[in-house]
């Protein structure tokens, strides 16, 4: 199974390779190639795959953050100030409008 963050394993009896004593050289059966092969190829998928997610996670949310804006206030206008603690549910949440007469930042 593929899953993000995690090294791919394949069974050591397919990779390892084998001594074969009568033509005295290191060989290794096509099994293990095409093994090989597979988990190279899986593991530059998965490197596609994160980071592809890496950018689509970055466009979404400058996406999102290119529509978020402050509240900007300027002096003389008018606004209503939220009350933090209500004293019943039903009470007014807000109290105002006042007027602004500096704007600190």
């Amino acid at each position: 199974m593929i899953v993000f963050g995690k090294e791919l394993r394949t069974p050591l009896s397919l990779v390892i390779e084998n001594e074969d004593p009568d033509m005295g050289t290191v060989r290794r059966p096509a099994v293990a190639v095409t093994v090989r092969e597979r988990h190279q190829l899986i593991k530059e998928i998965v490197r596609k795959a994160r980071k592809h997610a890496a950018r689509d996670f970055l466009y979404a949310d400058n996406t999102f953050s290119r529509n978020v804006c402050g509240p900007y206030f300027n002096q003389g206008d008018y606004c209503y100030v939220l009350i933090e603690c209500p004293s019943h549910k039903f009470s007014k949440r807000w109290r105002g409008p006042y007027r602004i007469g500096s704007v600190i930042n």
